[in-house]
């Protein structure tokens, strides 16, 4: 294997050689497989496959506190795999669900599309001379407190399948995680809530949890115009909502609608 990696530089996944990856599928693609598919034909997930190991990643030079530490958990190759398969299922049906306007865990969206957009909005608004009142909404810790009932819930009020449900059911159930310091790791701690960060359904399954707040907020504001796009009073990229005020009234909306999600 490591005369492979010698004579294949072209860099893949975690800067090891696409050529290594070519040359040693062969080994490995079959237990893979069965793997997989008695993961996705029985429904069982085991327990050492569902537990991360999570790193505390410090956020700027001189951390002090815990919230000066952002956590990433890394999950099991085996894992991924499914969460990955399971992500391409998902992806085409969040088009016809999510709101429009929602760039976080789409096909094709983006920072950089939502960050154009609200680009957009701004300069109509300086065209036209119109007052308007832009809020920028950033939910603390958000992909760790969605309550998994909640999530469940949702699928099925979306009309996902009882099948697909309970994939991600198995997912979640028993889940743990191991906190890595310092190169000891911590006893596994349960996982009763959040969606976990690292994982490839994350970033979709938090949107959608999201999805019934933005959608509320474009019914009870009036929105904007933005060139060349449809009217609009929220852009969002997964837990980062800006809303865009036409009236002061509309804040007493925005703060109910908040109370209401909560």
């Amino acid at each position: 294997m490591l005369e492979g990696m010698k004579r294949n530089k072209a860099p893949g996944p975690d800067g090891l050689s696409t050529g290594f990856f070519k040359q040693n599928w062969n080994w490995v693609k079959n237990d893979i497989v069965a793997i997989l598919n008695e993961m996705l034909i029985t429904g069982i997930i085991h327990e050492h496959q569902k537990r991360g190991i999570m790193i505390c990643i410090p956020k700027h030079t001189r951390p002090m506190t815990l919230e000066d530490y952002r956590p990433i958990t890394f999950m099991n190759s085996d894992y991924k795999m499914l969460a990955r398969i399971m992500a391409h299922r998902l992806q085409p049906a969040l088009k016809e669900i999510l709101h429009p306007y929602q760039y976080g865990g789409t096909k094709g969206g983006g920072i950089f599309e939502e960050a154009a957009t609200k680009r957009e909005a701004i300069a109509h608004t300086e065209l036209t001379g119109v007052q308007r009142c832009i809020i920028s909404l950033d939910f603390s810790q958000a992909f760790d407190k969605i309550s998994h009932e909640y999530l469940f819930c949702i699928l099925q009020e979306y009309g996902f399948s009882t099948q697909f449900i309970t994939y991600i059911q198995n997912i979640y159930n028993d889940a743990s995680s191991q906190i890595h310091i310092n190169g000891h790791a911590s006893e596994a701690i349960p996982i009763r809530r959040g969606v976990r960060q690292g994982c490839p359904l994350s970033m979709m399954l938090f949107t959608l949890c999201l999805n019934p707040l933005i959608w509320r907020l474009e019914r009870v504001m009036q929105g904007i115009d933005i060139a060349g796009k449809a009217k609009t009073a929220v852009v969002a990229y997964a837990d980062d909502l800006t809303i865009f005020l036409t009236d002061p009234r509309e804040i007493a909306q925005l703060d109910e609608s908040l109370q209401w999600y909560e």
